[in-house]
């Protein structure tokens, strides 16, 4: 029960479709976020995207320039004022287990589709969670390894004089996360998926292929400046490595060679 400007709203008699639920919960610990206007009894629910498909624009008179998206609204409901409550209790959207404890695999995945990105280089994935405290990170970490069995890794950097963190996930843990998930991602979302559909190995490829030869005109541009180094790494460890040889000879001359030359 939630009062409200005297008004009592009876949340316990108000039904809402489980998979409508999953859909609420997973998009409010990512973008979506409720308001609940000054003198208004419940609260909304609102998002904003960027997109190549639709039409929507904003006019920025700071930067004089029109941005392109899509905003979505709903009506105010008691349902969301009930989540506006536990959510925003502090007046700053923050996360709590109660919230959490309430997400199913449904809702992960549309956490993951709304704020989740993939890294093609590392076969890595994680979520832009910066908005939140190193609390929040800690709570949803905690979460995730009880009640899905997923590891996840908080990273911390400084940005404009302040400390944010963002959850990500190791090379397996990725993996395993995506296989939870995939039965409900969305084929325009597929690309999130990475090396677990096989419609994204020309982009992997493509990906590789560019780090490889992002190295070759590295190496090539620093040829100098590598053999340089190269060479005072051998004067500098000059001992070290001629015992590592000669114990290497010693223990493998007995061996028979791969090659014989005729």
């Amino acid at each position: 029960m939630i009062i409200k400007n005297n008004q009592k709203i009876g949340l316990e008699e108000i039904n809402i479709n489980e998979n409508v639920k999953q859909v609420l919960l997973g998009s409010l610990l990512g973008d979506g976020y409720l308001t609940l206007s000054k003198n208004a009894i419940n609260a909304y629910y609102r998002e904003v995207h960027s997109s190549k498909q639709e039409n929507y624009s904003t006019f920025d008179r700071r930067t004089n320039k029109s941005y392109y998206g899509i905003l979505l609204w709903s009506k105010s409901n008691p349902i969301l004022t009930q989540h506006y409550y536990l959510l925003y209790g502090n007046g700053k959207k923050s996360i709590n287990r109660e919230f959490l404890n309430q997400i199913s695999t449904l809702g992960l995945a549309i956490w993951y589709m709304d704020d989740g990105y993939y890294h093609y280089g590392d076969y890595r994935c994680g979520f832009g969670t910066d908005c939140y405290s190193y609390m929040d990170h800690v709570i949803i970490k905690d979460w995730l390894r009880e009640k899905f069995g997923i590891e996840t890794q908080i990273h911390s950097r400084s940005k404009n004089d302040t400390k944010i963190h963002t959850i990500v996930l190791s090379k397996n843990e990725t993996d395993k996360f995506l296989r939870i998930i995939e039965p409900y991602v969305i084929p325009s979302m597929h690309y999130n998926l990475g090396h677990i559909k096989m419609e994204n190995k020309f982009k992997i490829d493509k990906h590789n292929n560019e780090r490889k030869e992002y190295r070759k005109l590295e190496y090539r541009k620093n040829k100098e400046k590598h053999f340089k180094h190269n060479k005072e790494y051998y004067q500098a460890n000059k001992e070290r490595l001629c015992e590592y040889t000669r114990n290497y000879y010693l223990n493998n001359k007995e061996k028979k060679p791969y090659i014989l030359l005729q």
